[in-house]
């Protein structure tokens, strides 16, 4: 988001604009600045003494002076025509600014490059990962725009500082060469869109599973989500939960599984608004996925799974 000042026309039909050459440039107090720029039909001293470098020159373009404030990072333009007042002025934003990239080429050039870096990885990171998380080479000159990141050390920083202040970014790490970022994904539509709408949080509840940060999957939504990059994970009477190596684990597993996509807090309430499915037969005579789960077990119990974890914390996956 940038902020700053601008002054507006109302139902201006376009934008109307002058070439200008700002002659030189007048640093006044912050209090002094305020007041002119309060006061700009007032006779002011620093116009008369420099009265001669406004005007027009051959080329049509308007020689004026640059005032500017301390501690401001505002100007204002003034061409007085020979008064000794602002005759004609211009707001111009951010006008310290312009000047400092103005005086060192070789500062535009690097706030240029660095600009590129970031806005980079911010608009392509964890874009095409499910769970926004994108990885970076910072050895390769492709991705850095000419920017030894890995060498040096100051630029690298500001580069991550620039990370910390895109919105879009939540988090990153650095991981020897590696730059390892993570896009600060919406938990709540993203709970939304990965649930399966034949199990609801209360199906997974009567399971014996309660952890509100697992999105409950039966198996075919966990195979079509598996094959999409998701993690999935088995889940346990017991209120634990296994990772899931392949689809061979998916299809040999009579339980219920899960896809937990982020900020367990917000993933829960989302999970709580969807809106429950029956799980009763339909008009179609199946079954539900309840029902098959517990169709395909011989007894009640433990998961058919021999090594199930136990005793662990919610949320924490088997070793």
């Amino acid at each position: 988001m940038l902020e700053t000042k601008a002054f507006f026309k109302r139902k201006e039909s376009e934008i109307e604009t002058e070439n200008c050459v700002a002659e030189k440039v007048i640093r006044l107090s912050g209090f002094e600045f305020d007041r002119f720029s309060k006061n700009l039909l007032q006779d002011w001293h620093f116009i008369r003494d420099n009265q001669f470098d406004t005007s027009h020159d051959k080329e049509g373009r308007t020689r004026c002076l640059l005032v500017i404030g301390e501690g401001r990072s505002d100007g204002i333009l003034v061409n007085s025509e020979g008064s000794d007042y602002a005759r004609y002025s211009a707001f111009l934003p951010n006008a310290e600014d312009m000047l400092t990239v103005g005086r060192y080429p070789a500062l535009a050039e690097l706030n240029r490059k660095l600009t590129a870096a970031v806005d980079y990885i911010a608009e392509t990171a964890g874009t095409a990962n499910p769970e926004g998380r994108g990885v970076f080479n910072l050895d390769d000159d492709g991705f850095t725009f000419g920017i030894d990141l890995m060498a040096n050390a100051a630029l690298r920083n500001i580069v991550l500082s620039m990370l910390d202040q895109r919105p879009e970014i939540k988090d990153w790490e650095l991981d020897k060469n590696e730059l390892i970022v993570y896009r600060a994904l919406d938990a709540a539509a993203l709970a939304e869109d990965l649930a399966d709408p034949k199990i609801t949080p209360s199906d997974m509840y009567a399971y014996g599973y309660s952890w509100d940060g697992m999105i409950p999957l039966g198996k075919e939504r966990a195979l079509e989500l598996f094959d999409k990059g998701h993690e999935i994970f088995r889940l346990y009477e017991t209120d634990a939960e296994g990772v899931v190596d392949s689809r061979e684990d998916i299809e040999t597993f009579d339980g219920l599984f899960g896809v937990a996509p982020g900020d367990c807090k917000i993933v829960g309430e989302a999970l709580r608004g969807i809106r429950s499915k029956t799980q009763e037969r339909g008009s179609d005579g199946k079954q539900s996925v309840m029902e098959q789960i517990k169709a395909s077990r011989q007894a009640p119990g433990e998961p058919k799974e021999a090594g199930a974890p136990k005793n662990k914390k919610k949320g924490e996956p088997d070793l």
